[in-house]
C-alpha cells in the first residue's frame, strides 16, 4: 500500500480507539451518576441532598485522551478530503463518508427525537412534518446515489479503455475542487492521483475505468504495433 493507504488505516484505527474510549467512558459516568443518585437518596434526610456533580470537577485520564485524540482525528479528516482522490482506496473511503453523511441527514429526517423542537423566534415549535420528510428524502437520495457508485465500483469488473492520450491535467485548485483529468481518444476520464502521475499525453494506454465512479484506477502503456514487443 502507498502512504496516503497506510494513513487511511491509522485513521480508521484511531476512530476506534476513540470509540472504544467513549464508549468506557460512557459506562463509567452511568456508573458514577447511579451511585450518586442512591447516596443523595440515602443521605437526603440526614445531610441534605447530595451534591450529583461533587467528584468530577476535574478531568480524568480518559476525557484528556478523548479530547486529544479527537482533535488528531478532525486534522486527518480534513487531510482525507483534501486528499481523497489520491488512491482507490482514499475514493472509497470518500465514497462511505458521503454515504454516512447521507444516512446522518436521514436520521434527522425520520427520528421523531432529533430536532423535535426548535426554537423559532424565542418560542420551542416542533420541525415541520414537510422539513422532516425533505431531510429524510435528501439523506436517502445521498446514502442510494453513493451507495450504488461504491457497489458497482467494488462488485462489477472495470472498463478497460485503451487509446491515445489527447492530455492530462489537474484542473481545479486543492481538495475537494479539485480533478485529475485524463483524456483519452477525445473521451474525458477523472483519475486518482497514483495513476495520473504516471500517464503522459502522447501515450498509448490501456486504463481501467471504475464501473460506478467511472474513474481511472489502473493504467499501463501500451506500444503501437510494430514498434516493439508489449
Amino acid at each position: 500500500m502507498s502512504a496516503p493507504d497506510w494513513f487511511l488505516v491509522a485513521w480508521w484505527l484511531l476512530v476506534s480507539a476513540i470509540s472504544v474510549l467513549v464508549f468506557i467512558r460512557g459506562r463509567r459516568s452511568n456508573a458514577l451518576h447511579a451511585q450518586r443518585a442512591a447516596l443523595s437518596y440515602l443521605n437526603k434526610g440526614r445531610f441534605g441532598r447530595y451534591p450529583a456533580s461533587q467528584g468530577s470537577q476535574n478531568p480524568t485520564l480518559i476525557e484528556m485522551a478523548v479530547v486529544a485524540l479527537i482533535l488528531l482525528l478532525l486534522a486527518g479528516w480534513v487531510v482525507l478530503l483534501i486528499c481523497w482522490d489520491w488512491t482507490r482506496l482514499s475514493v472509497l473511503n470518500g465514497q462511505m463518508f458521503a454515504i454516512l453523511l447521507g444516512a446522518l441527514v436521514a436520521w434527522v429526517g425520520l427520528s421523531a427525537k432529533a430536532f423535535a423542537k426548535t426554537h423559532i423566534g424565542g418560542q420551542p415549535r416542533k420541525m415541520p412534518g414537510l422539513v422532516r420528510a425533505g431531510f429524510a428524502l435528501v439523506g436517502l437520495a445521498i446514502v442510494m446515489g453513493f451507495g450504488i457508485i461504491a457497489i458497482r465500483d467494488i462488485v462489477l469488473p472495470r472498463r478497460v479503455v485503451e487509446g491515445h492520450v489527447d492530455r492530462a491535467y489537474k484542473s481545479g485548485g486543492y481538495g475537494l475542487d479539485s480533478e485529475y483529468v485524463v483524456v483519452i481518444d477525445g473521451k474525458r476520464f477523472r483519475s486518482t492521483f497514483e495513476t495520473f502521475e504516471h500517464i503522459r499525453p502522447a501515450q498509448r494506454v490501456r486504463a481501467e475505468v471504475g464501473a460506478g465512479s467511472g474513474m481511472i484506477f489502473a493504467a499501463e502503456e501500451r506500444r503501437a504495433a510494430g514498434s516493439g514487443r508489449d
